[in-house]
């Protein structure tokens, strides 16, 4: 008989209750993101291979962040409490030395990444000028226009078809290991 013995005053059901439901609150918050994170990074990998770097800001704002249920919705997602969501690409706010007006200031890149995704067309740019009006756009100067070098929507539309194996797989491997 061992020399102490410790006595439960909750039954041995209401016990094992406690128990599972701390293996799905440790599933949920570390292996959701183990997973995800694992399903992710080849896709975030792909897209710092692709960027263009001028200064070296945009590629430093690449990243991935989770979202709240609420952040979430507020992006347009069907997403339920307890669900997990994970946003990737040009997340992160960093110093862009080449900013005309501020170098060095800690800027949204979002403004440059949808321009070297998706190209300019030939413009004026004149004071005054505006494309989406046709304002001023007879005169010059003028900007030549910039090539799509897509860096986000290649690596994703790649990595959507592994996502779900990649995912499964990080997950039964954190699973072995509980």
């Amino acid at each position: 008989m061992p020399s102490q013995m410790h006595v439960s005053t909750q039954p041995p059901i209401e016990q094992l209750r406690k128990r599972i439901l701390g293996v799905g609150d440790k599933i949920h918050r570390e292996g959701m993101r183990k997973a995800t994170l694992a399903a992710i990074s080849p896709m975030l990998k792909d897209m710092r291979s692709l960027v263009p770097v001028d200064h070296g800001a945009l590629k430093a704002s690449l990243g991935y962040r989770t979202l709240s249920q609420r952040k979430a919705i507020s992006r347009g997602l069907q997403i339920t409490r307890g669900d997990y969501g994970v946003e990737v690409g040009v997340v992160k706010e960093v110093a862009d030395p080449g900013y005309r007006r501020s170098p060095g200031k800690v800027i949204p890149q979002t403004y440059k990444a949808f321009f070297v995704e998706y190209g300019t067309e030939p413009h004026s740019v004149a004071k005054g000028a505006r494309r989406d009006r046709n304002k001023l756009q007879d005169k010059g100067p003028y900007h030549p226009g910039t090539q799509a070098q897509p860096f986000v929507r290649i690596p994703y539309y790649d990595a959507e078809s592994e996502f779900a194996g990649r995912f499964s797989a990080a997950l039964d491997e954190f699973l072995q290991d509980i």
